[in-house]
């Protein structure tokens, strides 16, 4: 199969949680020697109404764009064509809406699911696995650690991203039999993500990916939920582990987490960072432990050589019988 080039949303598509995609992209293209060819909006919307004309035409067409794609969805929106390999990073469709995503994916010739756990279930209902392929998501190269890595830890813990209504109350029912416990929150202060320690002063913000990576960098603990778990979000029950998970371990933050076990996180190994809290007291008892402990930066360097996105890069080559054209 020959690969040309990324096709990048990064000239338009501005929003926080597509920087890591990016950084992905940038890696990618290294590793394979692959240019990137980012879209400008009308450029964008003119190759939805061509990949809607193709799809309608019994045409052969070879695949030689890579693309990620930020969302399943159950039917075509155009937003990949029979041209590209869509890179598939968020599945939370319900079983019916699952077999309508592979009858509109059936004329591609390959499809990349990020979860594992998505991946066996769509195998399970029917999926081609010649055609779908699993291929997890990872953490971009420049966040590599060592075992010498140490990072200068502020606070026992910031509150950076999702945190399930189950964890505050723990954090919350903590915080008052701990008053010294120092804990860093986030405010939106004209539509920037700013972050206040408890006694109201400014710590950074969070409004690109290397501001947020150093504030968690300054946190002790940090609280970890795959998102099928105690969510707001409607995942339909799955519960993917994102690369959240993977930026807390080089961080060098110890985690207490609270996942299912499911063929995702065996994949990503969580058991080996810590247990799922199912109590108040077992997260109180954890979080004891956690501003105790140092972090092992050793077994945690290793660990990370497997997820690099680099790595990644490689398992892309092989998966796709990689040819540079």
């Amino acid at each position: 199969m020959t690969i040309k080039k990324i096709v990048s949303n990064r000239n338009f598509e501005k929003r926080s949680w597509w920087d890591i995609v990016y950084k992905w992209e940038d890696i990618i293209s290294k590793e394979l020697s692959l240019p990137i060819k980012p879209l400008n909006i009308i450029q964008f919307g003119f190759q939805i109404f061509q990949n809607f004309f193709n799809k309608a035409l019994p045409l052969n067409i070879q695949p030689n764009n890579l693309r990620f794609v930020m969302t399943a969805r159950p039917k075509f929106y155009g937003e990949f064509g029979r041209q590209d390999i869509p890179i598939i990073i968020d599945f939370f469709l319900s079983d019916n809406k699952a077999i309508d995503f592979l009858n509109t994916v059936k004329k591609q010739k390959i499809v990349l699911i990020s979860s594992k756990e998505v991946y066996d279930y769509l195998i399970n209902i029917g999926g081609n696995s010649h055609q779908i392929k699993h291929w997890a998501l990872s953490l971009p190269d420049e966040l590599a650690i060592t075992p010498q890595t140490k990072f200068e830890k502020k606070y026992d813990l910031v509150l950076i991203g999702r945190l399930p209504k189950t964890f505050q109350n723990y954090v919350d029912k903590y915080r008052e039999r701990h008053p010294s416990f120092s804990i860093v929150t986030k405010r939106v202060e004209d539509g920037a993500f700013n972050y206040y320690d408890s006694s109201g002063n400014y710590v950074g913000n969070a409004n690109d990916y290397q501001g947020y990576i150093d504030i968690l960098r300054k946190s002790r603990i940090y609280l970890y939920t795959t998102p099928g778990l105690d969510s707001d979000k409607k995942t339909n029950g799955f519960s993917q582990v994102t690369p959240r998970f993977l930026e807390v371990v080089s961080a060098g933050c110890n985690i207490i987490m609270h996942y299912p076990k499911n063929s995702d996180t065996d994949y990503f190994e969580l058991p080996k960072f810590g247990r799922s809290i199912q109590t108040y007291e077992e997260f109180e008892e954890s979080v004891e432990e956690a501003l105790k402990c140092e972090p092992d930066m050793k077994f945690r360097s290793e660990y990370l050589q497997k997820h690099y996105t680099s790595v990644r890069s490689q398992e892309l080559k092989n998966i796709l019988n990689y040819d540079l054209k």
